[in-house]
């Protein structure tokens, strides 16, 4: 028994060995750059001095899109933490107010209660008047 609890340990231990391997060849092959012509670029053109012109041009382009994406998502980010703020604070106003309302409703009807039995014997005894059964 304790053997085969070793067996399977150590076939553990090996395959957690060969997986980790298996994602380290992963990322080499992540890292390995690409070759130029794989890039693609727009309006690539022949002559050396225009393609570099093109490419910083592109990757200006490319940035000012990347910013104005991510000025759009931190905006709308900000209007939402804005309304669930806003959410919070009506949702704990109106906890609140219901509390309270059912509170001084219970209290209201353990408090009153009594009082109104005891009119209510009160009313029968004066239409019924004095008698006892």
């Amino acid at each position: 028994m304790i053997l085969y609890f070793i067996y399977i340990r150590y076939s553990q231990i090996n395959s957690i060995q060969i997986d980790n391997t298996k994602l380290q060849e992963q990322k080499r092959k992540r890292r390995a750059p690409l070759p130029r012509e794989e890039i693609p670029m727009k309006n690539r053109s022949v002559s050396r001095s225009t393609s570099t012109g093109t490419i910083t041009d592109e990757i200006q382009d490319t940035l000012h899109s990347l910013l104005r994406t991510q000025k759009q998502l931190e905006r709308d980010q900000r209007v939402t933490n804005d309304w669930r703020a806003l959410a919070t604070k009506v949702d704990k106003i109106l906890f609140y107010f219901f509390l309270l309302i059912t509170i001084v409703s219970t209290m209201g009807l353990l408090v009153g209660a009594p009082f109104m039995r005891s009119n209510l014997q009160q009313k029968t005894k004066l239409w019924n008047g004095s008698r006892r059964p």
